[in-house]
């Protein structure tokens, strides 16, 4: 049995309720498959959460002073997470208010949780996001008389279990959107554009962990210089077929 498992929660308050409670989080997330899931899993937890889509409109609900956590992604465009982060410590800077900031990352690379803590985060999840994790580290982090629940571990499928057809959906999202993504990556590696084609290959990483889809996950974080752009993106695109001919979500 799962030693982290209690007994399954009552539905989770409503945004303005949870609020009002002090136990609203933010999460700030710009790709459409992972808002949905993290919000499912939030809510399988018993956790309300207000969603923002990028860096610059989480900053502004922050502004409204009515989080208890912040929860984002580190990659997104404009304003990514760690420009968020600093963006929300310096505003804070000389008053009472201090929001804890977790990350949100499909990053494995060395180094990264040493930057998210130096730009002045307080936590690190690494994608797919386990439940029981997630449940740590939101208990972690909100206030101490703020309840919490926790059910078993799980990214997509778990999130969605309860819902086949949403879990298609997402499924097929994902299959969509990342069939976008390597067409993306072998343009821009085509045209020589190294900037943009590892800017690709993060958000594909960044679906693969939520989905996840470990080998695809993999050859995305391996996607090295240019010069070895054709083997990962035969890799990747290897993974991909293989999700996409043989699994089927329920």
């Amino acid at each position: 049995p799962d030693s982290d498992a209690l007994p399954d929660r009552p539905p989770a308050p409503s945004v303005e309720e949870a609020a009002a409670a002090g136990a609203l989080i933010l999460v700030a997330e710009d790709n459409p498959v992972n808002q949905q899931v993290i919000l499912r899993q939030l809510a399988r937890l018993g956790f309300a959460a207000e969603l923002a889509g990028d860096g610059a409109e989480a900053l502004e609900l922050w502004k409204t002073g009515r989080h208890a956590l912040l929860l984002t992604d580190c990659q997104m465009p404009e304003m990514d997470g760690f420009a968020l982060a600093a963006a929300v410590r310096e505003a804070e800077r000389g008053g009472d208010r201090r929001t804890p900031i977790v990350a949100l990352t499909a990053n494995a690379l060395r180094g990264e949780a040493e930057r998210c803590l130096a730009v002045g985060m307080d936590d690190y999840l690494s994608k797919p996001v386990e439940l029981a994790t997630l449940r740590r580290v939101v208990l972690r982090w909100l206030p101490e008389s703020t309840p919490g629940p926790a059910l078993r571990d799980g990214p997509l499928h778990d999130a969605f279990a309860d819902d086949p057809a949403m879990l298609r959906t997402l499924f097929d999202e994902f299959l969509r959107g990342t069939r976008a993504l390597l067409d993306g990556l072998a343009e821009a590696s085509r045209r020589g554009d190294p900037q943009a084609a590892h800017g690709i290959a993060r958000e594909i990483a960044d679906s693969a962990a939520t989905v996840g889809a470990v080998r695809l996950l993999a050859a995305a974080r391996d996607f090295g210089d240019m010069n070895h752009s054709p083997r990962a993106l035969a890799r990747m695109e290897e993974s991909f077929g293989e999700i996409d001919s043989r699994v089927t979500p329920p």
